[in-house]
């Protein structure tokens, strides 16, 4: 990444955090910035990027270990690579017209199935089996899988998920339309679930600009 890029970044950065800051009521917002004052901050009074992080479900009726997500961002082709921590991704078993997906092991085990026709807001995730990411139970695997949602989408290319993973996997880009371009290589990737457990709800975001609920 060039300096020029890093600091556009790092402008863009330090603006949502000033607008944040505003939203909260702060009256010297860039002294709270700048003072790295918002780094202790555990709540919000509701930052409308924040809003972003909010994932409706509910468990399927019909289906054992299966969930419906309402998601806020409509699902594209680099949600998947954010379910590449849990395994290996196989787009040939599944009914393309239903926009399914599955997620195998490494000795072709499903893991998960994703139902979800790119640009609906609708996603369906069926755990086939809950270890993934080091869960121990279905409980924990769902969590995990909102974690990763979650990441897909508020991501603003901050670049932590890249810093924790040690195998060098992870590849956050920001293109010059100033969309995220996020990626895992499948050759890398030891699926240790790093990137997905380091973070409060799989985002280091997710924790700055976390907003109260009622």
């Amino acid at each position: 990444m060039s300096k020029i890029h890093m600091h556009e970044q790092s402008e863009r950065f330090r603006t949502l955090l000033i607008d944040f800051a505003r939203s909260i009521g702060k009256e010297d917002a860039e002294v709270y910035v700048d003072d790295g004052f918002w780094k202790a901050r555990q709540g919000g009074n509701g930052v409308a990027y924040a809003q972003k992080s909010v994932i409706s479900f509910k468990p399927c009726a019909t289906e054992e270990n299966a969930f419906n997500y309402e998601l806020q961002k409509p699902v594209t082709e680099e949600l998947y690579e954010l379910f590449r921590p849990f395994g290996y991704l196989n787009f040939d078993m599944g009914n393309a017209r239903l926009g399914e997906v599955f997620i195998l092991n490494r000795a072709g085990k499903i893991l998960l199935k994703l139902q979800g026709r790119v640009g609906s807001r609708n996603l369906k995730v069926t755990i086939l089996d809950h270890k993934i990411a080091g869960a121990s139970d279905v409980k924990t695997a769902e969590e995990r899988v909102k974690c990763q949602l979650t990441k897909y989408q508020m991501c603003m290319g901050c670049l932590a998920c890249e810093s924790v993973c040690r195998f060098n996997a992870l590849s956050v880009k920001e293109e010059k339309d100033g969309k995220i371009d996020y990626r895992i290589s499948d050759e890398k990737c030891m699926r240790c679930g790093e990137c997905v457990n380091h973070f409060i709800a799989g985002c280091y975001m997710r924790k700055v600009l976390s907003i109260k609920r009622e």
